[in-house]
């Protein structure tokens, strides 16, 4: 409010507030004094009333919040063990060593879990175990708890649960989880805590005080019998498939209903005798120490209107006094958050470090000569299991680690996860720095190590801040991309992600000119005749000439292109092969592994297929193991469908993983495709050749036809036809060529 405003509200009011004054004193104090002798007893019952039920509602939120920590812990908890390696490879069957080192008392204890238990895929129960008094147990009644408390999980899809459960007279707090890889990766089976639901343990989830008493009963249990000074309250747990199992029932002592009886007769006598010193002392008080108050400082606002510099004079230090301590400070508190506001616009709120605004201000002071960018690698991740909170101790406990470090250069926080370092000086190798900034964190969770990506640019002679910033920008990016911590940056650093920016836009652009195929005879070797040809992507940029797919196809699947690409490579590859009007010829397609995680795949390709009138037998569809590998269920599901129509499914690149022969019989495949590098080292090592002959032999006595890639030279065809290889692929028989060349040659073959 202005001064001027201020003003005139006070000269509207003092233009006949003596009168008013007089007039309220009797119009407001005597009929509340015969108001309040009637109403109050009523109102103040009513009051306590509703403060007694405020209390329990907010003690029913407590109780609501302890339970949904405690089950979020217990979640947390089991998602330690179920998204870990070694329970994979345990649930697996692959680590037999797991159970000595993770079924511990620790575990227990640390976890507040009293049962165990741990499934494969299958659901078979692989270990279980009880915690109690007499440590780890694990015996039949144990194994049949773990089974009743697995009975109880939703049907369908895996995927995490909890929930309180029955079993019996005692209730079970449980978690259960898909068993993955670090990554998340895979499903190997379930994992499953839980924890007995004891007094003891209700007690220590809760915190509701000594005055309230916690049960647990059943859905269908009656109300809890409560005295004339108690209170109930029933909060209802539910089931790891949404049923309400268990009621937690709270009983509390109600002291506010007495509490208000005894201050509604306290507060009648006080009333009245309120009620009648107000009426003696009223108009006295308004007129000396409110009226003559407001007149006086109405005048002193319209002298300081006149006289900016002028200041009221505070006589007491009540409300009056403060109103005109506030009119003081007026001009004075906007200067002041004038400056505030400017610190604000160029600080950090959270670390007081500059931001991008202050950062670039402060540089136009002096030239700089080094940039360094820090990010926190997955900050937001680890947000999200520990807290904001947690999160942003980090940020600030590594802000001022970057001030210790390097105390003589600017430093800004320019996002919420990345901080900028600009220096007058050359830094040079900082690796001692860097090591002492990524030294473990100390928080509440104990010490945390936290990966920490830098991207440093420098200049020989001073530059712009805003020039040497994205620079270092470019090398975090750099270092980002490929997986590392650091990054120098170099005039190639630009030129590599500039080439990186114009071929994402080109696959952000690209129509059906922008890519070609060409076409490799996969042979019958008995008489080098071709039996299909594979579709392989080309892709000559107009600026960059040829791209290899090898640097184009990551790209692809990063920028989500890779499904549109993969559509408009089958598109091609049928209207080729219709065109060449060649009945019983083939043509391969690969599969990208994203393509796969498309859950329409099938559908669609099917509808392209049919849509283009190309018999299903005519198309083979090469799939890698680690394409398959990316959701095994998925693609398993995709690859039925496509063969139960007549689509070959190949299994392209043999003998790079290591779960080939696992997959071999559970995928439904009709053809495995060797890798060139499995064959050229059965031609010069005698183990090798071993394992690709009782490859080969494996595939045979499964039915599968086998097709040996990379075949270069007669060495080669000859070690294949000994081992009973009948379909072959490499530039002995052909290199990728456009289609009607590859037409041309089959032809000749024939």
């Amino acid at each position: 409010m202005s001064i001027t405003a201020l003003s005139s509200f006070l000269r509207l009011r003092s233009r006949s507030l003596r009168q008013q004054a007089l007039l309220l004193i009797l119009a407001i104090v005597i009929p509340t004094f015969l108001l309040q002798v009637v109403l109050v007893p009523d109102l103040l019952l009513r009051r306590f009333a509703s403060l007694e039920q405020r209390q329990l509602s907010l003690m029913k939120a407590a109780l609501g919040r302890d339970y949904d920590r405690e089950e979020a812990r217990l979640q947390a908890f089991t998602q330690n063990f179920s998204t870990w390696s070694d329970t994979y490879r345990f649930a697996e069957g692959r680590n037999p060593s797991y159970l000595s080192s993770a079924l511990v008392p620790s575990t227990f204890a640390g976890g507040h879990v009293s049962v165990w238990g741990v499934t494969d895929r299958a659901g078979l129960l692989l270990s279980s175990a009880t915690y109690g008094p007499a440590g780890i147990v694990a015996d039949v009644a144990g194994q049949q708890l773990v089974r009743t408390l697995l009975g109880t999980l939703p049907s369908g899809p895996v995927r995490p649960v909890s929930g309180v459960v029955q079993v019996g007279e005692k209730f079970y707090l449980l978690a259960a989880r898909p068993i993955t890889r670090d990554d998340g990766s895979g499903f190997a089976g379930r994992f499953l805590f839980a924890r007995l639901l004891t007094p003891a343990a209700l007690a220590e989830i809760t915190s509701l005080g000594p005055d309230s008493q916690v049960t647990l009963g059943g859905p269908s249990r009656g109300p809890v019998p409560v005295q004339r000074a108690q209170a109930a309250l029933t909060f209802p747990l539910s089931a790891p498939d949404g049923r309400t199992s268990a009621l937690l029932h709270v009983t509390i002592e109600r002291p506010l209903q007495e509490a208000g009886r005894q201050v509604t007769f306290q507060l009648l006598f006080i009333t009245a005798l309120s009620a009648v010193i107000a009426l003696l002392l009223g108009t006295t008080f308004v007129r000396r120490r409110v009226l003559q108050v407001v007149e006086r400082y109405d005048a002193g606002i319209r002298r300081m209107q006149r006289e900016p510099t002028y200041r009221l004079q505070v006589h007491a230090q009540d409300e009056l006094g403060r109103l005109a301590g506030t009119v003081n400070d007026l001009s004075d508190r906007q200067h002041r958050q004038y400056l505030e506001i400017q610190s604000l616009h160029l600080r950090d709120g959270l670390t007081g470090l500059l931001n991008r605004t202050g950062l670039t201000r402060a540089a136009e002071e002096g030239a700089a000569v080094s940039a360094v960018m820090v990010q926190v690698a997955n900050l937001d991740g680890m947000g999200a299991v520990y807290g904001a909170a947690w999160a942003d101790r980090l940020v600030v406990e590594l802000a001022a680690r970057l001030r210790e470090e390097i105390p003589d250069v600017l430093c800004a926080r320019l996002r919420s996860d990345t901080f900028a370092l600009l220096g007058t000086r050359l830094l040079g190798e900082f690796g001692a720095v860097q090591a002492a900034v990524a030294r473990p964190y100390s928080m509440n969770t104990g010490a945390v190590q936290v990966r920490l990506i830098w991207g440093q640019a420098e200049a020989e002679a001073p530059s712009t801040a805003e020039h040497l910033l994205s620079c270092a920008e470019l090398a975090l990016q750099e270092a980002r991309d490929a997986g590392v911590v650091y990054r120098q940056y170099t005039q190639e650093t630009r030129e590599r992600l500039e080439r990186r920016r114009i071929l994402e836009e080109g696959l952000r652009t690209m129509t059906d000119e922008t890519f070609a195929l060409q076409y490799q005879p996969v042979v019958d070797m008995n008489g080098q005749v071709p039996v299909s040809f594979e579709a392989l992507l080309r892709w000559t940029h107009p600026l960059l000439g040829a791209v290899s797919p090898v640097e184009f196809i990551p790209l692809a699947e990063r920028g989500g292109y890779i499904y549109a690409l993969g559509q408009w490579v089958l598109r091609r590859a049928i209207r080729d092969l219709l065109r060449a009007d060649r009945p019983g010829l083939k043509v391969n397609v690969n599969v990208s592994p994203l393509q796969l995680l498309n859950p329409a795949f099938a559908e669609d390709t099917l509808a392209l297929v049919r849509s283009a009138g190309l018999p299903t037998e005519c198309l083979v569809l090469e799939v890698t193991e680690s394409a398959v590998l990316e959701d095994v269920g998925l693609a398993t599901a995709h690859l039925t469908a496509l063969r139960a129509a007549g689509v070959q499914v190949a299994l392209d690149d043999f003998g790079t993983g290591y779960s080939s022969l696992s997959l071999l019989s559970r995928l439904p495949i009709d053809v495995i495709k060797f890798d060139r590098a499995f064959l050229s080292e059965a031609l010069t090592e005698r183990a090798a050749r071993t394992v690709l002959t009782q490859s080969v032999a494996m595939a045979m006595q499964l039915g599968l036809p086998v097709v040996a890639e990379g075949i270069e030279n007669l060495d080669t065809l000859l070690l294949l036809r000994d081992l009973g290889v009948r379909f072959g692929q490499g530039y002995l028989f052909g290199r990728p060529a456009p289609f009607e060349a590859s037409l041309g040659r089959a032809g000749d073959n024939a």
